[in-house]
């Protein structure tokens, strides 16, 4: 096992745990989208499901910030750190972003605007995310010289 193998384990490693939790964003988002009017208590559900997912991305963006992912990349190819730490920087945004759904769907305002005024700001959300996502494996793929596909 050289040094070669190492980092493609690496590679492979990182990208499964995006596609992972990219799978869990896409079932999020197509129950938000099946939800009716009719699921009278489609608020509280929706509400629960953001604070799970704000726990699985505080714990994924935890673990890139304390070393993780990123850092193997960056000892490889230092020229990526400046786009490393904008996107680290970009962690707490999408935490803060999460909490204001969880907020809004959890206020006394529960109507069918409010509803669908959720549904696209949590659609930009996710677009937002998918390209955070995507840049941090660019990094990590550029680093490593590697053309492991994300399987999507």
């Amino acid at each position: 096992m050289g040094q070669s193998q190492n980092h493609q384990t690496h590679v492979e490693s990182f990208l499964e745990e995006h596609r992972e939790l990219m799978q869990h964003l896409s079932r999020v988002q197509q129950w938000c989208h099946e939800s009716t009017e009719a699921d009278t208590n489609r608020f509280e559900i929706f509400s629960t499901q953001l604070e799970d997912l704000r726990e699985t991305l505080m714990e994924h963006f935890q673990e890139e910030e304390d070393g993780g992912y990123l850092s193997p990349a960056l000892e490889v190819a230092p020229r990526f750190s400046r786009d490393a730490q904008e996107l680290l920087q970009q962690h707490q945004e999408f935490l803060n972003r999460l909490d204001s759904l969880v907020n809004q769907l959890k206020s006394d305002q529960q109507g069918a605007d409010v509803w669908s005024g959720v549904q696209a700001e949590f659609d930009e959300f996710l677009v937002n995310l998918r390209k955070h996502e995507g840049a941090e494996n660019a990094i990590v793929q550029s680093a490593f010289g590697d053309d492991v596909g994300t399987g999507d």
